[in-house]
């Protein structure tokens, strides 16, 4: 999005590889959004590595901006753009499992999505740490993953740990991508908000579910009654 962010890469030259110089590498200087949505390109890889800003942590004044990256027809958008053999990979934290999964699903439909999604988490790190948490590494494949595939996740791949794959999956989303539970069951039964977003509401990072009044308003209200 940001020019300068292409100078200051170019600045560096051989210190960053001349990474934006290379005669394989095309700049593309848009919003990832707007640029899948107009162009008749597919992508053996469309990846989107902690893409959004975390200006709204600094801030607080973008903490209920809405986010495009990240909604079901954001999937299905970047899911039309993949080659046969092609794969949408999203890098973020463990506390978007839910999310993503239901998007999938959204997407494309449980049966589909059961047999495309799968989940690693980072093995460096800890989950529960916000100084050095663990990554989770999300890939939807635009054709079914195969065993041997699956096989190679599990064995091959030593920096990270497999949550969900093709017919493996932990409890609740066994159930939604088998199908036996509905999306509307298994978005009421949730302690937080992880049903699917879409670009009518975008606000992918409202996951906080509203249980009334805070106590303490709740009170002076009452008091000023």
């Amino acid at each position: 999005l940001n020019p300068l962010m292409i100078k200051f890469v170019r600045h560096y030259g051989m210190r960053a590889g001349n990474l934006y110089d290379r005669p394989d590498v095309e700049v593309i200087q848009s919003e990832g959004r707007n640029f899948i949505s107009r162009t008749d390109r597919k992508f053996d890889t469309i990846f989107l590595g902690f893409v959004d800003s975390w200006a709204s942590v600094a801030s607080g004044g973008l903490s209920l901006s809405e986010n495009y990256l990240y909604t079901t027809q954001a999937f299905k958008d970047y899911y039309d753009h993949l080659t046969d053999d092609g794969t949408l990979v999203i890098l973020r934290w463990d506390l978007d499992i839910p999310r993503v999964i239901a998007n999938s699903v959204a997407a494309l439909g449980a049966t589909e999505a059961a047999k495309r999604v799968a989940i690693l988490m980072e093995k460096r790190g800890d989950p529960r740490s916000a100084v050095d948490p663990s990554q989770m590494l999300f890939m939807l494949r635009k054709r079914p993953f195969t065993d041997a595939e699956i096989a190679m996740m599990k064995t091959d791949w030593t920096l990270a740990r497999p949550v969900i794959l093709p017919g493996e999956a932990p409890a609740p989303y066994d159930q939604l991508l088998s199908g036996r539970t509905p999306m509307a069951q298994y978005t009421a039964e949730a302690k937080d908000l992880v049903g699917p977003v879409f670009d009518d509401s975008p606000f992918y990072f409202a996951t906080e579910r509203p249980w009334g009044m805070p106590v303490q308003v709740d009170r002076r209200k009452s008091a000023r009654t």
